[in-house]
């Protein structure tokens, strides 16, 4: 052999033996701190032996001989299988995350620190019950005794980023829920780009644009049991007269631009918030008991924002899935009642606009300049100098531009203040901690009076057979009822009156029609106070109702077919709109033609194979653009499409309520790449016309110039056969780590994906995408769980990824492509069952353990 072949076959060998010893080492890093699921570990703070019982999902089954030694295991296995995750959101809320990532995050710091999450949260906790706080030293002993057994064998994401985590506090439970709730929060994004439009356009315009819950849509309550008016009526007397100038809405973009930033840095890459929840009575069901079904649509996130657990102990028994960081079951069963949650879309936050006097120190408030509160506080930041700055509130709440950095020095004569129901005391601990323990309807209501944030649409039934609804949450009561843009914070006229009273908010006890569903739909028709009106697109609600009306009794099997239901209402009365554009139009080119064949005979189904349903969205985008975009601008049609419930809802009833009807012609020849044919029109100035042009368009104009549009961009992007356009192939999901991005290879090892899906946001298996940044699924069913109240024990249950935050562990992703392919676990919580696992024990330390 010569030996240059036995150089290179050296050099060969030498290769693969340093890949395998790196990938020996990087596997060492990652497995040196998996968790101990068998034997047993000695621990301080308990009062008996705890059993943790785990199947091959990871899913902990925990036995405690009290309630203090349950939440203690609960801290435990959270710790265990989601402590950096759990690091992660506690920096995030108490402004930390520059210590650990350097000078990128600062802004974000400043930002939750100006809000005052960590005061708010030892606040929280200071006016707690007793047994909030017992539970919630009972946790975080949980947490730091398993941080105390790990002998430094930490998560590779401390290793990587060069820290250890420190103990955990009581009062930073109270962080990671209001954390969730500031996710859920888009009451600042209606003043921020509203309050700019109301610059922008004219006012009859804008009134266009201010989405209404259409009066054929279902409600969560279908008889009108409250109030005696619709707080919506009275909105346009209201809507104006706020001097926002230049320099306010160059303050409102900031603040947009941060929090678009930090959900991004968060890994919260979409804005809509929705969910659904249905039960119904015994009457429907063929078990003849009540079956309950939930699925609360969140950004995704890796770990998955759940983790599935079962409590048992002799004086509280809950299952279901449970947030890292907070003790207790959210959304499950115990062994007399199910339950779920979704989103009120309650517009919880409101902006005002405060004059501040030259000093920097003092507001006008009712003729005279009142002090701000200021206080300096300092950000240690990685490998930098130290940020000090100030932060400054009023009565309301936070000076919210001063929360931007380089804002932070400047002298301003106004300055933008928060509202927030979140920044109000609560024991939202104490209601789940209540729940868990209910044991029939009436409990379950009384355990939501000492909820606040974010409001939510709760549902129950009971073994009784009862189905349940209640609102819940801190509804403020306004003068203004309609508040969409910043308020003159120089007067007391537009403060928060207080808060609906809780016997007030919407519920309802076994309505007639044997069901109830809730998903994010106007609750009741005639409130006499306002929510809000970032109801999500009634599409979901109709579905729903057209599946529960459908036949005379439902399984469990059927709930599983409704939770991955793909057909949209929406789009089926969207898509004769597109064909009767092109009535009396003579169509030229092949493609157009194939597809409003397409249109003629589509089913409004969704799926991953259909070419279809990728028309439709990529009409629906050309459709956004050109109604909006000349008179918003790119920047700010960007900011309005980021809750895309509004642009849905908006464009929705502008499509239904247009009256730009088509004078009658002779034949137009239409060509799409020359859309607009020359004929006398009905003229209506409407959005649908663009302002650059002399011509004024027509609503069905601009529906013809849209698909159009839409077909050349599928065509240079796809090909120009629409065998190639299925939707599954341009709408994918990919569940990503917060280290996602930084290259390829750790893209492979850290994330989840790509998955082709169907759906999108107007169906019930809720798969939406960002309309700025088409088609990549970032937000939908962060879990799934269905509950059959014949046999309770016996539910089902899946999360979008695993129980597990350890890249490379079984558990890590092995609930994925179930989820996908809507497939559940069968969630048996049978000590029967269960016992027969694997299973770790906890045991009291003995005093003489150490000698």
């Amino acid at each position: 052999m010569k030996s240059y072949k036995k150089i290179l076959i050296g050099l060969g060998i030498t290769f693969v033996i340093v890949l395998i010893a790196a990938w020996l080492f990087v596997n060492k890093m990652i497995t040196k701190s998996f968790p101990k699921e068998k034997g047993v570990i000695e621990v301080t703070s308990i009062k008996s032996e705890i059993k943790i019982y785990r199947d091959d999902f990871g899913i902990p089954y925990i036995e405690a001989q009290d309630e203090d030694d349950l939440f203690f295991a609960l801290g435990f296995v959270h710790a265990q299988d989601r402590m950096w995750q759990m690091d992660l959101l506690r920096r995030a809320g108490t402004g930390k995350l520059s210590e650990i990532f350097g000078t990128k995050t600062i802004k974000f710091d400043i930002m939750f620190r100006t809000i005052g999450f960590a005061e708010l949260a030892k606040k929280l906790y200071q006016n707690s019950s007793e047994d909030t706080k017992r539970i919630c030293s009972a946790y975080s002993d949980g947490v730091n005794a398993y941080l105390g057994s790990l002998e430094g064998n930490y998560q590779i994401e401390f290793d990587l980023l060069g820290y250890k985590p420190k103990q955990w506090e009581p009062w930073q439970c109270f962080i990671i829920a209001r954390l969730m709730a500031w996710e859920l929060n888009f009451g600042w994004w209606v003043d921020v780009v509203y309050g700019q439009l109301a610059e922008k356009v004219p006012q009859e315009k804008l009134l266009q644009i201010i989405p209404d819950y259409p009066k054929d849509a279902p409600t969560i309550i279908k008889s009108a049991d409250f109030g005696m008016r619709n707080a919506e009526l009275s909105m346009r007397s209201s809507l104006f007269g706020a001097n926002i100038t230049q320099s306010i809405q160059n303050e409102l973009m900031e603040f947009y631009d941060m929090n678009i930033s930090f959900r991004e840095f968060m890994g919260w890459n979409d804005s809509q918030s929705g969910s659904n929840s249905w039960v119904i009575s015994g009457k429907l069901s063929e078990s003849g008991k009540p079956i309950l079904a939930n699925d609360p649509h969140l950004v995704y996130s890796l770990p998955a924002k759940w983790y599935i657990v079962s409590l048992n102990s002799p004086t509280l028994t809950a299952s279901g899935v449970s947030i890292p960081g907070s003790p207790g079951v959210v959304i499950g069963k115990n062994e007399h009642i199910a339950w779920g949650l979704t989103n009120l879309m309650l517009d919880d936050c409101d902006l005002f606009i405060e004059k501040i006097d030259s000093t920097q120190t003092r507001y006008l408030f009712n003729g005279e300049y009142k002090n701000l509160i200021i206080e300096s506080d300092t950000i240690f930041v990685k490998d930098s100098s130290n940020v000090v700055f100030q932060i400054r509130r009023n009565h309301r709440g936070p000076i919210i531009n001063q929360a931007n950095e380089f804002i932070n020095e400047s002298n301003l004569n106004y300055a933008l203040s928060m509202s927030w129901t979140g920044c109000e005391i609560s024991d939202d601990i104490l209601t789940f901690y209540k729940i868990n323990k209910s044991e029939n309807y009436k409990e379950f209501l009384e355990s939501l009076k000492n909820f606040n944030a974010p409001a939510q649409n709760f549902l129950c039934a009971d073994l009784d057979g009862n189905i349940f609804y209640k609102a819940a949450g801190k509804v403020p009561i306004r003068n203004n009822p309609m508040p969409l843009i910043p308020k003159n914070g120089s007067t007391s006229e537009f403060d928060w009156k207080g808060f609906v009273d809780f016997n007030n908010l919407p519920q309802v006890l076994n309505p007639k029609e044997g069901f109830i569903a809730t998903n994010n739909n106007l609750p009741v028709r005639n409130l006499n106070f306002y929510i809000g009106n970032l109801w999500e697109p009634a599409s979901r609600a109709e579905r729903i109702n057209e599946l529960l009306t459908s036949k005379s009794k439902f399984s469990v099997d059927d709930f599983i077919q409704f939770q991955n239901d793909v057909i949209s209402p929406q789009a089926r009365k969207v898509y004769p709109l597109i064909l009767d554009a092109f009535k009396n139009v003579e169509v030229k080119d092949e493609n157009l033609k194939k597809v409003l064949t397409y249109f003629k005979n589509w089913n409004a189904e969704l799926n991953i194979y259909d070419q279809t349903s990728s028309v439709y969205n990529y009409f629906f985008i050309e459709l956004l653009k050109n109604t909006f975009l000349d008179e918003m601008g790119e920047d700010l049609l960007n900011q309005f499409v980021f809750v895309g419930n509004v642009p849905h809802r908006v464009i929705f009833q502008l499509l239904f309520s247009e009256s730009s009807k088509e004078s009658a012609i002779r034949s137009p020849m239409v060509n799409r790449h020359n859309p607009t044919p020359t004929y006398q029109e009905f003229i209506s100035t409407s959005w649908f016309d663009n302002i650059n042009t002399k011509p004024i368009e027509t609503k069905e104009e601009t529906i013809r110039k849209s698909l159009a549009d839409a077909l050349t961009k599928l065509e240079n992007d796809f090909g120009k056969d629409p065998k190639y356009w299925q939707w599954g192939k341009i709408h994918q999901v990919k569940f990503k780590h917060p280290f996602s991005g930084q290259n390829s290879i750790l893209n492979y090892l850290v994330d989840i994906g790509p998955f082709e899906i169907g759906g999108d946001q107007t169906t019930l298996n809720n798969t939406s995408f960002k309309f700025s940044e088409p088609f990549d699924n970032n937000l939908g069913p962060s879990m799934r769980q269905i509950t059959d109240l014949s046999d309770i024990d016996s539910s089902l249950i899946i999360l979008t990824s695993g129980q597990s935050g350890y890249i490379t562990h079984d558990n890590y992703s092995d609930q994925s492509e179930m989820w996908l392919k809507g497939k559940y676990i069968l969630f048996n919580t049978a000590s029967k069952v269960y016992q027969k696992f694997k299973f770790l024990t906890l045991a009291p330390e003995k005093i003489n353990s150490k000698f």
